[in-house]
């Protein structure tokens, strides 16, 4: 019997607008996350894997120690995804603000905590995907399918683009470049805020 052809899904990154008008229509838990997600290039399931203990503001890094799948607490991926992952100031100013929003913001709480259980776990992905970030790229006017995968996307293009471009630079000084590139494109969307106020976010 012939068997239909399993259809691929292409992830396209995000062009600059792009980014800006999805950020525009996202509440504030999910624009944190995306903003986590795109200047680091994580998984989404280390994103949610964080806890606030595993960030070093002083050392502008992160420890990626474990992961969230479907309520699932487990190790990262692969053993290169278990490293210090640094982080620029836009994307500290960000979370910062997001800790002083949130009920769950001692060391052992995580990040992005579902108030829906009372912050013992993160929400599930499916959840953000369906509920909040596929909504918010249909409302941006994104034609391309747009997913938590997106976000990495548009971060490894720009990196890539630096490590082209900077010659004689240590990697990690063209990450950070690159960081605060993708920083400068993200905080333009302050200048609107007024726009968040129409959300209401619900609990995640």
């Amino acid at each position: 019997m012939r068997q239909g052809a399993k259809r691929v899904r292409v992830t396209e990154p995000l062009e600059a607008g792009e980014f800006r008008a999805l950020m525009l229509e996202l509440p504030h838990k999910m624009r944190v996350i995306g903003i986590v997600a795109a200047t680091t290039g994580l998984r989404i399931s280390e994103v949610l894997g964080l806890k606030w203990m595993d960030i070093d503001w002083r050392a502008l890094q992160m420890e990626v120690t474990r992961s969230v799948v479907d309520g699932i607490v487990g190790k990262c991926k692969t053993e290169a995804s278990r490293r210090p992952v640094p982080i620029d100031q836009f994307t500290v100013q960000t979370l910062l603000e997001w800790k002083k929003e949130t009920c769950y913001a001692q060391p052992e709480d995580w990040v992005f905590a579902s108030e829906k259980v009372q912050g013992k776990m993160p929400p599930w992905t499916d959840t953000l995907l369906d509920r909040f970030l596929q909504p918010a790229a249909k409302r941006a006017g994104i034609a391309k399918w747009v997913g938590f995968h997106t976000f990495r996307h548009t971060y490894s293009t720009l990196l890539r683009a630096c490590l082209r471009s900077w010659d004689g630079i240590s990697v990690l000084s063209k990450k950070r470049d690159a960081l605060g590139m993708l920083g400068a494109v993200i905080v333009e969307y302050e200048a609107t805020k007024a726009v968040f106020e129409r959300h209401r976010p619900g609990a995640v």
